[in-house]
């Protein structure tokens, strides 16, 4: 992203503004009086200690600063701060800017882009300012600047770098940018945005601008490596305390099938003894409404002593804006229980919305994330279910999940992660089948508990995740807590509602690499012993 540089010439301005004559410090530091300090610690001669502080106490708008030696001591004269006054504005356009704050670089760095910035999102990018005069006004110090807006610049042409397998089709339709589009910061910004949140490629900043002649055109250069083809992504544990022992969940995906950014993936999960998964997906891009992809999906759960389930469903995403999608779904699944419970079909709508701004995505410093979803489905038992006793043969089921996510920053490498997530089911049934509930435990949900241990109507999951980072990866210890809200039949047949607090906490580490992450964690819960922790290991990589 261009942002022009402005060369401040700190010494013309104390050649105009002259010298009121030796105002001795008593007492009324500056702001910077502790850097100034350190210099009388540092390395540097008398001689340089003394044009350094000149320059720190100039800087900050100390113009009459001055500083001396005296025997082994450094003398420093701040005298008084000045302000920034008016800014006028000279050339294709003249206008008064009415300064704020202080008379230092930095702001009059920042006063001045901030001009230069609303001139480039109305079209003139290439604007230019020089500073013409500087003049003295009481306390304060006032500018004129010769301002060269030049003319409205076009894009003119696209050039995707470093493509070898994707198609410059498929990138250039999926970025929000065409040949004769008006060039702002604004465009570029979102052209950036865009490019970033690309699956099949990762862009390489920082996007080129390259002007043609005469200034009115201008070409977008924009640098991309691509992905390698195969993704593999998993996570194992082992449970000490159990027969169980080992359970996994892997994913292998194509991730750019014949450069169209078409992607396939298999996955298959064993969470418990007797209970697998297997999930097959295919998504591909589809502009209905701009930029979106088309998903289809095909799932079983097989939970030996519990349910046998189907599913089939299809999706379409959106890109609504920078960091935010929307999405639409149907659904189909079918259920058949053991034995003693009924057999049932259920048809699903569903409707979602996901923004995040949290940056780097794996290992961020700061920002945020917000998803929501909403299911309305409606469910029928067969009419073969004539085993078990039902009260309701047709409900119509309400789903809701909302997840938000904080990573603040707290002091140098230090950064906590925050999150809370709600999950509700609505249903007329007193006692909703095992395979509609949410299953809460393991390595997504709970830590420190065994996968999928505790059914629930209604869930509120909460983290915090304290984590050291460094350069390829973090540190970190975490602590869960939940609220778990589910329906329990009595001896007598009667339901009431059981309400549960549980927590889990434990360490990890994380190493992530150029398409390769690796996170290791021990977890407790109150009831282990220390000498028993669940070990997860969670890893993806590019192949």
């Amino acid at each position: 992203m261009k942002r022009p540089a402005i060369i401040i010439l700190i010494t013309a301005v104390i050649a105009a503004c002259g010298s009121a004559g030796e105002l001795v410090w008593r007492g009324d530091h500056p702001v910077n009086a502790k850097q100034i300090k350190r210099l009388t610690a540092s390395r540097l001669s008398a001689r340089e200690q003394a044009d350094s502080a000149e320059v720190l106490l100039h800087d900050l708008g100390y113009l009459e600063a001055r500083a001396g030696l005296r025997g082994e001591s450094l003398i420093v004269h701040g005298g008084s701060r000045f302000s920034l006054g008016r800014i006028a504005i000279f050339g294709d356009s003249t206008f008064d800017v009415y300064g704020q704050g202080f008379f230092s670089r930095r702001n009059v760095q920042d006063r001045l882009a901030g001009i230069i910035d609303r001139l480039n999102d109305r079209g003139y990018y290439f604007a230019s300012m020089q500073i013409s005069g500087v003049h003295r006004d009481g306390h304060s110090v006032n500018l004129d600047i010769n301002l060269n807006r030049g003319p409205v610049v076009t894009v003119s042409d696209l050039r995707l770098v470093g493509l070898t397998r994707s198609l410059p089709a498929m990138i250039e339709r999926s970025l929000p940018v065409r040949r004769g589009d008006t060039l702002t910061g604004r465009l570029l910004r979102s052209v950036e945005a865009a490019a970033d949140e690309l699956d099949q490629v990762v862009f390489q900043p920082p996007l080129r601008v390259q002007p043609q002649t005469g200034f009115r055109a201008a070409a977008l250069e924009i640098g991309f490596a691509e992905r390698k083809q195969f993704h593999l992504e998993g996570s194992a544990g082992y449970i000490p305390d159990a027969s169980i022992g080992l359970v996994w969940s892997l994913r292998a995906a194509f991730t750019n099938m014949f450069g169209r950014g078409r992607q396939a993936w298999v996955h298959t999960e064993r969470s418990e003894k007797g209970r697998n998964s297997l999930l097959l997906k295919y998504r591909q891009p589809l502009y209905l409404a701009g930029v979106g992809r088309l998903g289809i999906e095909v799932s079983t759960r097989d939970y030996r002593d519990q349910f046998y389930e189907f599913y089939a469903g299809a999706d379409y995403t959106a890109r609504l804006a920078a960091g935010w999608e929307g999405g639409l779904g149907v659904s189909y699944k079918a259920v058949t229980p053991d034995d003693y419970h009924p057999s049932f079909v259920r048809w699903a709508a569903k409707l979602s919305s996901e923004r995040q701004t949290l940056h780097p995505e794996h290992n961020p410093t700061g920002g945020w994330a917000l998803s929501w979803s909403l299911i309305y489905a409606h469910r029928r038992y067969r009419q073969d279910s004539a085993t078990a006793e039902i009260e309701h043969r047709v409900l119509n089921d309400t789903r809701a999940a909302v997840a938000m996510q904080l990573a603040p920053a707290l002091w140098g490498r230090l950064v906590t992660k925050l999150g809370v997530r709600y999950l509700g089911y609505l249903t007329d049934e007193p006692l909703p089948p095992t395979s509609e509930l949410f299953l809460i435990g393991g390595p997504r949900s709970l830590r420190g508990f065994r996968n999928e241990n505790f059914p629930a109507v209604h869930a509120v999951i909460g983290t915090v995740e304290p984590r050291f980072r460094f350069e390829s990866g973090y540190l970190y210890l975490f602590h869960d807590g939940a609220y778990l809200n589910n329906r329990v039949r009595r001896f007598d047949g009667s339901v009431y509602t059981e309400e549960r607090y549980r927590h889990g906490y434990g360490v990890g580490l994380a190493v992530i690499g150029p398409g390769s992450r690796l996170r290791l964690s021990l977890g407790w819960n109150p009831e282990s012993a220390i000498d028993q922790p669940r070990l997860s290991i969670e890893f993806s990589a590019d192949i």
